[in-house]
């Protein structure tokens, strides 16, 4: 996002919610039905189409795998994001 508004690729989730070493990784994580679902490399993208910080607004799509069956996906076909990041940890 350090870049403006554009399209991101999703890659490799390491599973923990956060890029490991990398805060410029653009990775999903979700947990639903009681399974952890993971991103893997360019199974996705964000687009961003507002970058007014602190605002974030935008779309995604992506195929997540299931953490402990990676053969059982879930298609996210239009996902969208708003987000304010000063009310993040409200």
């Amino acid at each position: 996002i350090s870049a403006g508004a554009g399209t991101y690729t999703i890659n490799q989730s390491n599973g923990i919610g956060t890029p490991a070493g990398n805060s410029d990784q653009n990775q999903m994580y979700l947990e639903y039905q009681g399974k952890e679902f993971l991103s893997s490399p360019n199974c996705g993208t964000f687009n961003f189409t507002k970058i007014s910080p602190p605002v974030y607004s935008g779309t995604f799509s992506a195929t997540l795998y299931n953490k402990a069956n990676p053969s059982e996906t879930v298609q996210i076909t239009a996902g969208m994001i708003d987000v304010n990041t000063q009310t993040l940890n409200n």
